[in-house]
């Protein structure tokens, strides 16, 4: 019984094994990576191909892609992959700083070689988040925002790009669906109401941007977080004021990015009856791109309700 039971086990390892070196040396594999799940979760809902092997460097979790450092391991994926997808700008380019082949990235926005904002290399196909859509205008506020895949026409760009790089490649592609539900977020975006909203970090400004919403986070904390530095005493004191006073009326807080001064507007804004919306930075582990901009589009939609 137990030799019987030995060589069953040894024949199943034998077949795992095989299946998986079967996978490892697939010769006709696309292999994609994507710096975060957003961009890994967009590949995914144009893909329906198996011979797509899409490998994501942030599949979720607590990790805050701005202080993500990758293993070896995580570039060699990067620089064996015959399509990467990153965000651009500096929010991911430890992604894509050491490719040699630019023309093999897809980005959202043009990538930043040594963080010089002064200039882009533009070999890449990048999509400028800064552009008139549906009468509302994305300013640019002196400094970058770079959480681009909350603007839906900016995904829907990308999306068309990988499709394209993809089918190119010889992969089979359904994007009709991803863009139908992008579409259909997007007219819930519009229907979202006037309310004053402050983040705790600049998030979703691309959704209040493209919706009746208002943003009122203080000027000088806002900038201060778009710049990855600590809002002074004297911002988060205004922040504090702008809470108690009754002037923001939704506030907006990023878990992935929590400290103690978020924690701290977070308490205010809950002693004063003021809705609190928690939008990630990235999805959830398993979580699909749709879902997760579903759930943070709903989460405003029933903070504005009255």
């Amino acid at each position: 019984m137990q030799q019987r039971l030995i060589a069953t086990l040894a024949i199943g390892a034998l077949a795992l094994g095989a299946c998986s070196s079967a996978q490892d040396n697939n010769e006709n594999a696309i292999k994609v990576a994507a710096s975060t799940n957003v961009w890994g979760g967009v590949v995914d809902g144009i893909v329906d191909d198996p011979n797509v092997q899409v490998d994501t460097i942030i599949n979720g979790g607590a990790v805050d892609p701005h202080t993500f450092e990758p293993s070896a391991a995580d570039m060699a994926k990067i620089n064996e992959a015959d399509l990467v997808v990153v965000n651009g700008g500096g929010y991911d380019a430890w992604a894509y700083q050491g490719i040699d082949d630019k023309k093999k990235i897809i980005s959202a926005l043009p990538l930043d070689e040594g963080h010089d904002h002064g200039s882009h290399d533009h070999d890449s196909h990048s999509h400028d988040a800064h552009e008139e859509h549906d009468g509302h205008e994305h300013h640019h506020h002196g400094g970058e925002n770079e959480h681009v895949w909350y603007d839906v026409h900016v995904v829907e760009h990308v999306a068309e790009d990988i499709d394209k790089r993809l089918k190119e490649a010889g992969a089979t592609t359904n994007p009709e669906p991803f863009m139908k539900d992008l579409e259909a977020i997007h007219q819930q975006v519009h229907k979202l109401p006037k309310k004053r909203v402050a983040q705790t970090e600049p998030i979703a400004e691309y959704l209040i941007e493209s919706s009746d919403l208002e943003e009122v986070t203080p000027k000088g904390y806002r900038q201060a977080t778009l710049n990855e530095s600590e809002p002074s005493a004297a911002d988060v004191a205004t922040f504090l004021e702008a809470i108690n006073s009754g002037e923001v009326e939704v506030l907006v807080y990023n878990p992935q990015t929590e400290n103690e001064m978020s924690k701290q507007l977070r308490k205010a804004a809950e002693e004063k009856g003021i809705p609190v919306v928690e939008i990630r930075e990235t999805p959830e582990q398993g979580e699909g791109y749709i879902d997760f901009l579903s759930k943070a589009v709903d989460g405003l939609a029933n903070a504005t309700k009255n």
